[in-house]
């Protein structure tokens, strides 16, 4: 997808942020295949957990010419220091020319709690003259609540995303004002959650999803308040008050 086949006619050099979707590759859009298969190099975030590169092992699945162009960023969970960003950002932009787009490839979607925002801002800071499109991926929790079968929001409802670790306090206010909550990085406050169950046992439901769309998925009906097990990194929870059972929903799958 060269800058004039877009049909703009400027000349500019293009970077890229693509979506990969949570994990199951064939959630990827078609328009982020097609990206892909036009970028010169695919910058890849690894944040050094077991199993490597989520966003590399879907890439891998789409096709098996991608991963020759992958080149594999250590960004390490929590926080990062803003010399790292600008390294990095350093380095994407030596590849970048207008001929050759690249793009950082995500899984997710680029603009919902991902490292490609703060790339994206220091990039524009060392070149203006770099066009930055976003090819949107479906986020983790639309994946999950599609798995449970589970309505995010209907008619008049308030649905509200969150990212943890945050406090019971902070979640109970944000269950006063909506009627779903979505918590992503659910592991870091997985106490403060049973407990909110529990202050409000009968007038919440909450399912727990683990590696959404991956090989190893699992899906949990919280009950009674009890999140039983052990939760790694991937693990959302979707919080749900005032609900009425549709057919069936939850399970435990593994």
């Amino acid at each position: 997808m060269e800058n004039e086949a877009l049909g703009r006619g400027e000349r500019y050099p293009l970077f890229y942020g693509i979506g990969l979707g949570p994990g199951d590759p064939g959630l990827v859009t078609l328009k982020a295949l097609t990206v892909l298969r036009e970028c010169r190099k695919i910058f890849v975030p690894d944040g050094g957990g077991p199993g490597g590169s989520r966003a590399f092992r879907i890439l891998e699945s789409l096709d098996a010419s991608l991963p020759r162009k992958v080149l594999l960023f250590p960004i390490p969970m929590g926080k990062v220091g803003p010399g790292l960003w600008r390294s990095m950002a350093r380095k994407i932009i030596s590849f970048l020319s207008p001929e050759s787009p690249c793009g950082m490839a995500v899984e997710g979607d680029p603009l919902l709690y991902g490292s490609f925002i703060r790339l994206r801002e220091e990039i524009q800071k060392l070149r203006e003259d770099i066009k930055v499109e976003v090819v949107s991926g479906i986020p983790s929790f639309v994946a999950a609540a599609a798995r449970l079968g589970l309505p995010l929001a209907s008619g008049r409802e308030s649905l509200c995303v969150l990212a943890g670790p945050l406090n019971i306090q902070q979640l109970e206010n944000h269950l006063l004002e909506n009627d779903t909550l979505v918590l992503l990085k659910a592991r870091t406050c997985l106490g403060e959650l049973e407990a909110l169950l529990r202050s409000r046992a009968g007038e919440l439901k909450a399912w727990l999803v683990e590696d959404c769309g991956t090989p190893h998925e699992r899906v949990h009906l919280v009950e009674d308040g009890r999140v039983s097990g052990e939760w790694g990194y991937f693990t959302l929870a979707i919080v749900r008050k005032n609900l009425q059972d549709r057919g069936t929903l939850g399970g435990e799958r593994r």
